[in-house]
């Protein structure tokens, strides 16, 4: 073995020219800059690392290409730039090791400048471990491997994705750390996301195992999302297990398109402010069994088992108790920045103190019944009823002492009756049959049960309760207040004065009002409409159509194939997972498809004003820029199609649409009345080059 020693880019290319299986490359501290690395090919490994690991040496780029047998070390991988894709990329490699790494850029998070940190692509037998990987707008992104492992690592302060990327067999995701993910408006936060998009043959044999996901300061993330994007390269021998995500996002868990595999023995423990669920769709021949969660929707009819899997409640402790219990089964967990639980539970921000805690005694035996009471006296007193309000966003239970009355009852008949509740009292209004309206109280306590037909309800206050059985009929909630709505019940209306709407699992239609309203559609094929003011509206899981109407709104399709319409305002649209249709309307807009084919979707009242829309992640060859609903030549009485010149300038010719580069950039003009001037544009951002499959004409 050999020890070189170097102090600069040059001197490292030349040690790397004539090193031998076992040497060490030791480099001096101080900034390497952009550093590549093409045909270094080591029968053995040669280790490139900091001669004073105290002191390490700096790389602020890194490019490994058609290399093998390399292990990185002790080094300092720091991005300076910002904005930058993949800094740090291995492509086209073999048995590479990335270990005891800082991997980082600008502490820059929300800027929208983060960069993309590291890439591992079309190479086999690569390790990723002990790293520290933070300030970043996704950790490691990985495509098209074989025998790819990340272990041991730690991910926070990211903006979006731990790890993420597709086309991935024998992949191995073990023992990492994920917390505090910063997502900027419409972003997607997954610790861990595997795809097949620009894939062509199924992935297979994955494992994701003993992994920790926890909220801390940040924001709610998911957890493990594995998803065939176009359900036609299903992933087969998929094992996800033993894994821990405490204030995740919804899909905590979320497998969509695998033939074979396992989900066992991992806890999901949901917040009071976010539902968190495992959830299950298209898939074939899994085991799911021992898991803990606060919510489950297992759609597939799965082949495999469905055993022992046990509903927790929602906890209010940040996830402190179940995560010492984790990792008091997982030793040694994170030790390469903390030698004991405690630390590890306090740089999360939970108990430290239950670290050292000794189990919970086993409950005491349940006393005897006690005697039968005396039989009642003449005369009695009697206590109203506890009423129970269920928080369907929280999935827990909120039980408040109604006033000492007796409930009245308030009945209707089995025709269409307008039934109210009782002010200042307790009551409890049935409808029965027919189509009935039933309106709620300002004052006081009312549950509100329609029965059979398409009812009504009038709900006036947070203490108006709706109950519907299932099978019942076409029903309305009308709100006044913020509101989410109960088992059964599909429309949801809301009044001035009602801020927040949340539907349910059913497919909802939720229609906003004049103030500036967050809605949730939640799952199902939901019809969400903001109506005025300035929106905030997430469709949840489900094929979705979503539209902002007036005001500057913000609409996130989030996962499904789902259609966002901006209509008039700057609108910001983020079509998440799926194939998404986007459509900003009139005004200058801000469109993001997220992952899938999407289509951005123009027409003629969409660019008279010449407003610029921005589409922030457009993948040329995938997406697609719509813009067959404008008529390209105003003078002809006809609907003309555009023509594509490429880079080529305007004619003056009707119907033109061209495209211009500019530091990295696209814009694309189109003239539709032959004047030789733009009467709108596009800008597709990052984009360097379009051609005419990009559009539809």
């Amino acid at each position: 073995m050999t020890i070189i020693t170097v102090d600069s880019n040059q001197t490292l290319q030349t040690a790397l020219k004539t090193a031998k299986d076992g040497d060490v490359i030791q480099l001096a501290s101080g900034n390497y800059g952009d550093v590549l690395i093409r045909g270094i090919n080591i029968n053995g490994n040669v280790t490139i690392t900091s001669a004073d690991p105290s002191k390490p040496a700096v790389i602020n780029d890194l490019l490994v290409k058609q290399s093998s047998g390399l292990t990185f070390s002790h080094l300092d991988f720091y991005e300076d730039k910002g904005g930058q894709l993949n800094a740090f990329t291995v492509m086209s490699c073999q048995n590479i090791l990335m270990d005891n790494l800082t991997v980082h850029g600008l502490p820059n998070i929300g800027s929208g400048n983060e960069s993309s940190l590291m890439m591992v692509r079309n190479s086999q037998n690569v390790t990723v471990s002990n790293s520290e990987f933070f300030n970043g707008w996704h950790g490691v992104c990985m495509l098209n491997n074989t025998g790819l492992n990340i272990v041991d690592n730690s991910f926070h302060d990211m903006r979006t994705d731990g790890v993420r990327g597709g086309g991935n067999s024998d992949l191995m995701i073990a023992r990492n750390m994920f917390t505090d993910f910063y997502p900027a408006a419409g972003d997607h936060t997954d610790a861990i996301q595997i795809w097949s998009t620009n894939t062509t043959q199924a992935a297979k044999n994955i494992t994701i195992t003993d992994n920790l996901v926890v909220r801390g300061d940040g924001a709610p993330t998911q957890g493990v999302f594995v998803r065939d994007t176009f359900n036609t390269l299903p992933f087969e021998n998929v094992t996800i297990t033993n894994n821990m995500i405490a204030g995740g996002l919804y899909n905590a868990i979320a497998v969509n398109g695998v033939a074979s595999g396992t989900i066992a023995n991992n806890t999901v423990a949901g917040f009071p402010d976010q539902k968190s669920w495992i959830r299950t769709e298209n898939i074939t021949n899994m085991d799911i069994k021992d898991n803990k969660a606060t919510w489950y929707s297992l759609n597939s009819p799965n082949k495999g088992t469905e055993t022992n899997n046990t509903q927790i409640a929602t906890v209010t402790d940040g996830g402190s108790a179940y995560v010492a219990e984790w990792l008091a089964g997982h030793q040694g967990f994170a030790s390469t920045w903390y030698p004991d639980l405690s630390g590890v539970l306090g740089w999360l921000g939970l108990d430290a103190s239950l670290a050292a805690a000794p189990p919970p005694p086993p409950p005491p035996p349940p006393p005897p019944p006690p005697p039968p009471p005396p039989p009642p006296p003449a005369e009695t007193t009697t206590v109203a009823p506890t009423e129970t309000i269920t928080d369907t966003s929280a999935s827990t239970q909120v039980t408040e002492q109604a006033p000492v009355s007796d409930p009245v009852i308030v009945s209707g008949t089995s025709g269409r009756d307008r039934l109210s509740g009782v002010e200042d009292g307790v009551s409890r209004v049935e409808g029965k049959a027919d189509n009935d309206v039933l309106t709620g109280v300002k004052n006081g306590y009312a549950e509100l049960v329609g029965g059979t037909g398409n009812d009504r309800y009038l709900v006036k206050s947070t203490n108006d309760v709706v109950t519907e059985a299932a099978g019942e009929g076409t029903d309305t909630v009308v709100t006044d207040v913020d509101y989410t709505l109960t088992a059964n019940v599909e429309i949801l209306r809301m009044n001035d004065g009602a801020i927040k709407g949340t539907g349910n699992d059913l497919n909802n239609r939720i229609v906003g009002s004049s103030d500036d309203n967050i809605i949730d559609g939640m799952a199902g094929r939901d019809v969400i409409q903001g109506l005025d003011g300035n929106d905030t509206i997430n469709g949840g899981a489900g094929n979705d159509r979503i539209s902002g109407d007036n005001g500057n709104d913000r609409l996130f399709g989030d996962a499904g194939n789902d259609l966002l319409t901006g209509d008039a305002g700057n609108d910001f649209l983020y079509g998440g997972d799926g194939k998404d249709i986007l459509e900003g309307g009139a005004g200058s807009d801000f469109l993001s498809g997220g992952a899938g084919n999407d289509v951005f979707r123009y027409r003629i009242d969409d660019i008279a004003s010449f407003a610029v829309d921005t589409i922030a992640d457009f993948q040329s060859g995938q997406d697609r820029v719509s813009l067959s609903l404008i008529d390209a030549n105003t003078k002809t009485s006809g609907d003309d199609s555009f023509t594509f010149i490429g880079e080529s300038n305007f004619h003056k010719v009707a119907g033109e649409l061209r495209a211009q580069t500019v530091g990295g950039d696209t814009y694309v003009y189109g003239d539709v009345n032959g004047d030789g001037q733009a009467d709108f544009g596009i800008y597709l951002k990052g984009v360097q080059s379009v051609s005419t499959q990009d559009f539809i004409l």
